[in-house]
């Protein structure tokens, strides 16, 4: 594992809570979710499709 500073990581919203991910071009796209009624304003939000692409990045 390379070694990174606080600015190579950030907060974001994972499948089970919050966690930390290198800052890349998926993290940027996966903030934090501030609150109860955000994060399920997000989840009316997700159609089929969407929920299939996201699953990939989950998948080992």
């Amino acid at each position: 594992m390379p070694t990174a500073g606080a600015n190579d990581t950030m907060w974001v919203t994972g499948v089970l809570g919050p966690i930390r991910l290198w800052r890349n071009k998926y993290s940027l796209h996966h903030g934090a979710v501030t609150s109860k009624e955000e994060k399920m304003a997000l989840e009316a939000q997700i159609t089929p499709q969407k929920a299939l692409e996201d699953q990939k990045h989950y998948e080992m």
